[in-house]
């Protein structure tokens, strides 16, 4: 299939689980809104071909200062050569922001926040990793669940950043998880498919 027919796939098959809302904040703490638009209960997106290290450096460029500001360092880590994927830049900016953000919202000050990629068979993998306050175990399994919040007295967000997030990521046939340790910190991991 080539890159193009990919795209239409992409454009004709992605469905949102149940997200009925239409505005969300892109990343915790933001004073401002990014939208999700849907047409027919699909999740609207425009694959094209884009270089991994551009959304990534793109990225820690648009939210470097507000690491700083918490006085957090956040770095890239990822090797020049890897290959373009089919996807749509500014609904991985979305997923990206939010993850980040959400790093920077619940990692200490000292801290360091990880934006990482590297290729895998025939995906890219992204990473989030900081060294903040972790999640704990039984909370895991909620964690993209719709307005869920593990500490239901903070009010910094809504709750569906994450959900957003995971629909995006398989808007783009990705997959999204998390890999976390009390005290030592999160990670959040993505794919997408390289173009070929």
């Amino acid at each position: 299939m080539t890159g193009q027919e990919d795209a239409d796939a992409l454009r004709g098959s992605s469905t949102v689980y149940d997200c009925s809302v239409a505005a969300v904040p892109i990343f915790a703490g933001a004073t401002w809104w990014g939208y999700v638009g849907f047409d027919n209960d699909r999740l609207a997106i425009e694959p094209r071909p884009v270089p991994v290290v551009t959304l990534l450096s793109e990225a820690v460029e648009m939210l470097r200062l507000l690491a700083a500001a918490s006085s957090l360092d956040l770095v890239l880590d990822a090797p020049d050569n890897l290959p373009s994927v089919l996807a749509d830049p500014p609904r991985i900016q979305q997923v990206l922001s939010n993850l980040i953000g959400n790093a920077i919202k619940f990692t200490p000050q000292g801290g360091c926040i990880t934006l990482s990629g590297f290729r895998n068979a025939e995906e890219v993998r992204v990473s989030v990793c900081d060294t903040g306050l972790g999640i704990p175990a039984e909370q895991l399994p909620h964690i993209f669940g719709q307005f869920w919040q593990g500490n239901h007295a903070d009010h910094r967000g809504i709750g569906l950043g994450l959900t957003i997030a995971k629909g995006i990521v398989e808007a783009h046939r990705g997959r999204i998880w998390v890999e976390s340790t009390v005290g030592e910190g999160s990670s959040f991991f993505f794919t997408l498919p390289i173009c070929i």
